[in-house]
Parts: C-alpha cells; sequence; structure tokens
C-alpha cells in the first residue's frame, strides 16, 4: 500500500504529468454524501467535455484520480440531484463503470476491491 498522501493514477498514465497544484486548482468537492470523493473539475485534456474526480479509499486512504465520461456540467448537476432526491448511484451516473461509482462512494479502486475480496477459486 502506498503513503496515504500518494496519488496513483490507474487508468491514463498521462495524469501523471497533472501537478498537484493544477490538481488543487479543481472545485472543491461539496454537497453530496460520497465520501470518498476529495475533488472533481473539468478534463483539462479533454476540454470541458468530461470530468476527472480525486477520491480518496476509505480503506487504505490511498487517492486516485478517474476520468468519467460524463461533462462536468452535468456531473455537477446530478450530485446537486442526489443531494435533494437521495437517487442511487446506479441510477444518477448509469453511464459510469460500476468500478467507477464504486470510487464515488468509497473511493476503493478494482484492484484494491479484488485485493480485499478475493474470487473464489472454482474446483
Amino acid at each position: 500500500m502506498g503513503h496515504p498522501d500518494h496519488l496513483e493514477n490507474e487508468e491514463d498514465t498521462y495524469y501523471e504529468e497533472k501537478s498537484m497544484e493544477e490538481l488543487e486548482s479543481m472545485v472543491p468537492y461539496e454537497g453530496t454524501d460520497f465520501k470518498a470523493l476529495i475533488k472533481y473539475g473539468a478534463d483539462m485534456l479533454a476540454g470541458e467535455h468530461k470530468t476527472v474526480i480525486v477520491v480518496k479509499s476509505i480503506h487504505s486512504g490511498m487517492q486516485r484520480i478517474h476520468r468519467l465520461d460524463v461533462p462536468l456540467a452535468t456531473f455537477e448537476d446530478r450530485l446537486k440531484e442526489r443531494h435533494i432526491n437521495r437517487l442511487f448511484i446506479q441510477d444518477l451516473f448509469p453511464e459510469i463503470t460500476s468500478e467507477q461509482r464504486e470510487a464515488l462512494l468509497t473511493g476503493i479502486s478494482d484492484s484494491e476491491w479484488n485485493e480485499l475480496f478475493p474470487k473464489e477459486e472454482e474446483v
């Protein structure tokens, strides 16, 4: 496990080029009860069309960056809607993967999940 302040990128290596200063300039997280979500903002490499989130695992404390195929304005509107209407995350974000939804809720990555809950070998 890495240091809790370590920023790990599991999806796209070019995000390693994003400086902490750039990440700090992202919109601060406010308004929902996603315990893992630290910050969100526009994907500067894809313009305003996608959203980048930084989450912190509630298990390991490791911070990770995830790209979502959701426009930033839509993402922000849905966060507000979730806060008001208490929607299930799969109804709020049907276009993102279950792994990305888990990251929003808990910060736990797919690899961390598999480490926590290994699949039983078939006999």
